[in-house]
């Protein structure tokens, strides 16, 4: 996702310095745009005011701030650090305060979207952020996304991206049953997701996965089950602490988990559908 959103940036103008913990991967990227390539995030923060992260998890994160040549290290006071991967509200909450001491700002930005969206700059952004610091960064994520939303203060963002997810992974497990069904009964699974795509449950998601779904073994992958299960982890987390019962979820985490002990944790989350596609198997067709 940090690639395109990259592109989207230096289309809309901005200067930019890119840093990557593969450095191959950002020097292609900073010779193909044109663009400065830092050797660690404390560098890429030295000439900048803004920072913007995508990264896999809060423990990512943190490295990346906190770690040795971190950004933090190389952060001035009143810079904005802008998190816009999924982390969660307690790691964010964490590192936000650590930022503060320094007088920087951490605001949560989690996308909604696929690496198609990011490519076409097309993403819904949440922004979890004080007015202030909302105004200062909105027009550099207008140029990543299509809709920029201040959904509330600093952390807002980030639960509301877990409450999003679990909508998502839902809909996938939904979509999985929808073909092993109509499969056991005779349907061959392109015609049953054409009629999918056009019904009333073509959500975003079932469009653009079609690939995944039905080629589950072959389509690029998008998004694991091992990072599936850490985003539901973390929205049990939060779920349970504030006395949410969520039993939809709690059914699609224990069916995540049944899948990655089958050997499926770097596969798609559309290859919950290979799972459905077995049970089904053990019944008759019609």
């Amino acid at each position: 996702m940090g690639e395109p959103m990259a592109r989207s940036l230096v289309a809309a103008g901005y200067p930019l310095t890119v840093f990557n913990r593969t450095q191959s991967k950002a020097r292609q990227l900073a010779d193909e745009l044109g663009v400065e390539v830092a050797l660690t995030p404390a560098a890429a923060m030295q000439n900048a005011s803004v920072a913007i992260t995508m990264l896999a998890d809060g423990n990512v994160l943190k490295n990346a701030l906190t770690g040795a040549d971190g950004l933090l290290e190389g952060a001035h006071p009143g810079s904005v650090v802008v998190d816009m991967g999924t982390t969660g509200p307690d790691d964010t909450r964490e590192l936000r305060e650590v930022a503060a001491e320094g007088g920087v700002a951490l605001v949560d930005a989690p996308v909604s979207g696929s690496t198609a969206a990011a490519q076409a700059a097309a993403l819904t952004i949440m922004v979890g952020a004080d007015e202030d610091h909302y105004l200062r960064i909105e027009p550099i994520l207008r140029a990543m996304g299509q809709r920029t939303i201040h959904v509330g203060p600093a952390g807002s963002g980030a639960s509301l991206k877990l409450a999003i997810n679990s909508a998502i992974f839902n809909m996938v497990q939904a979509v999985s049953e929808v073909l092993a069904l109509a499969e056991s009964c005779g349907v061959q699974p392109d015609a049953a997701y054409d009629v999918l795509e056009a019904s009333a449950a073509a959500a975003p998601v079932v469009l653009y996965r079609r690939q995944q779904f039905l080629d589950p073994q072959g389509a690029p992958v998008t998004f694991t089950l091992d990072l599936t299960s850490k985003d539901l982890q973390m929205i049990k987390v939060v779920a349970d602490r504030h006395g949410v019962p969520m039993p939809l979820t709690q059914t699609t985490s224990a069916l995540v988990e049944r899948a990655i002990d089958a050997g499926l944790g770097q596969r798609d989350v559309a290859a919950l559908a290979l799972l459905d596609q077995h049970t089904s198997n053990n019944y008759p067709r019609h």
